[in-house]
């Protein structure tokens, strides 16, 4: 048992991993130090337009700490370096780690050492994992992939999905923002994916940056046609998505697609209206989906964890 010990990091969407690697802590000592990662210093992370700021991470820390009943044991401080307090603070005895923060943990007890003060003791704290035996993590929480607890989003398509009539009344109603024309004020860091050949003909129009589009040459069931030259690319995805369904094949190309990319248009034999589902539940955390309302406008879907649990509800039914 010590009397004071440390750890660090960013606590991005705070989850399961988190917790252990506090609690972790706790048990080894009355006195925890955790280092907080600064905005600053975590924007070269994968997906960082989806990072939590400072507070909200922060006030993260203090709800787990109160629940634990060690909020009066525990100092939040913010770090802009892998070091924090660890070469100031002479109380403290010994640091918890992961895996992914080992390397950190050795470079301070280097620096401790230069100093003439004694390595910390470094205690790892295992994994946890999510439901498909992945190491559960922040990034892959940012990059859509999971929820907090591990549930991961691709199983919703593992199977090819028939819409009942009950969920088609909820698809019809707009998920997101809707407006009489497409929206001028879309983040330019973050991926945007059109779904529907109105919409993506707009985009085109008005010269407008895209991730991707999906477009069947259809508009209310009436044969669509439109120019498409570059900068936009014409990708014949060769996947069939049927009317009334969301076919497997269809969520996997999605589940493939590389956010890098730019004004792609993939044209889906079948019909695409459905395969906003996938998107939302399958894209980064803060990706914009746009599609078309028939007689309403433009429907501006801004990807969540609310909308992706949502979405595994509508589901999952």
């Amino acid at each position: 048992m010590y009397s004071h010990i440390v750890l660090g990091g960013t606590f991005d969407h705070f989850h399961g991993g988190h917790k252990k690697l506090i609690s972790m802590a706790l048990s080894l000592s009355s006195k925890v130090t955790i280092g907080l990662t600064v905005d600053a210093f975590i924007q070269t992370k994968a997906f960082s337009y989806a990072l939590e700021p400072y507070q909200t991470r922060h006030h993260s820390l203090q709800q787990f700490l109160h629940a634990c009943g060690r909020f009066e044991d525990v100092s939040i401080v913010p770090i802009d370096s892998v070091y924090g307090t660890t070469l100031e603070d002479e109380s403290l005895e010994a640091i918890v780690v992961t895996e992914a923060t080992k390397k950190g943990a050795e470079q301070v007890n280097s620096e401790r050492e230069k100093k003439g003060w004694k390595p910390f003791p470094i205690h790892m704290c295992p994994y946890i994992f999510d439901a498909k035996g992945d190491v559960l993590s922040s990034t892959h929480i940012r990059a859509g992939k999971v929820n907090r607890d591990g549930y991961c989003y691709s199983s919703l398509f593992e199977h090819d999905i028939y819409i009942t009539s009950e969920q088609t009344a909820l698809f019809h109603t707009p998920i997101g923002d809707i407006s009489p024309s497409l929206p001028q004020h879309v983040p330019s860091n973050v991926p945007l994916v059109c779904v529907g050949d109105v919409v993506t003909r707009s985009m085109i129009d008005e010269q407008r940056q895209f991730t991707a589009a999906y477009i069947d040459g259809r508009s209310q069931r009436e044969t669509y046609h439109f120019d498409i030259s570059s900068p936009y690319m014409l990708e014949h995805s060769h996947v069939s998505n049927k009317p009334g369904s969301i076919q497997h094949l269809a969520a996997q190309q999605i589940q493939g697609l590389s956010t890098e990319q730019k004004n792609i248009i993939f044209v889906i034999d079948g019909e695409e209206d459905l395969l906003t589902a996938p998107l939302i539940a399958l894209l980064p955390l803060e990706s914009m989906v746009l599609y078309g309302q028939p007689h309403q406008g433009v429907v501006c879907v801004r990807v969540t964890e609310d909308k992706k649990e949502w979405l595994r509800g509508v589901l999952c039914v």
